[in-house]
């Protein structure tokens, strides 16, 4: 969003558009507001202020949160053949957890992949 005008009623936006456009009658939300924090396990990210505000879900285990600004998978193979990726924990990422792209014969096999932003694995080609 670039500008908002409440008395025109207008919300002007900013790149990203998204993919579909927008029409009259439309539905619509906002991400990343602090105004829309209104229910457990939302959340807003202030990047001005580097201040993450959390409303957990349910009561926390611990007082220990992991925050990840990783947005690249953890592990990234290319055009790679014969890999064996064994009893791993992959957590903690905003992009995917494996990425596979080409090659030929690559196991994943008692790995635990968890907190992940994305998928868990991709592959192509």
């Amino acid at each position: 969003m670039s500008r908002l005008d409440p008395d025109r009623r207008l919300v002007a936006t900013a790149p990203p558009y998204g993919h579909y456009g927008f029409r009259k009658g439309q539905r619509f939300h906002f991400l990343n507001v602090l105004e829309e924090l209104d229910q457990p396990g939302e959340w807003f990210l202030d990047r001005a202020r580097g201040i993450l505000y959390f409303w957990p879900p349910g009561p926390l285990a611990s007082d220990n949160v992991v925050l990840s600004l990783l947005d690249q998978p953890l592990i990234r193979l290319g055009d790679a053949s014969h890999v064996v990726i064994q009893g791993l924990e992959l957590t903690a990422t905003r992009g995917n957890g494996v990425e596979i792209s080409g090659g030929t014969n690559v196991r994943i096999q008692g790995c635990r992949l968890r907190n992940l932003g994305n998928g868990g694995v991709t592959i192509t080609g």
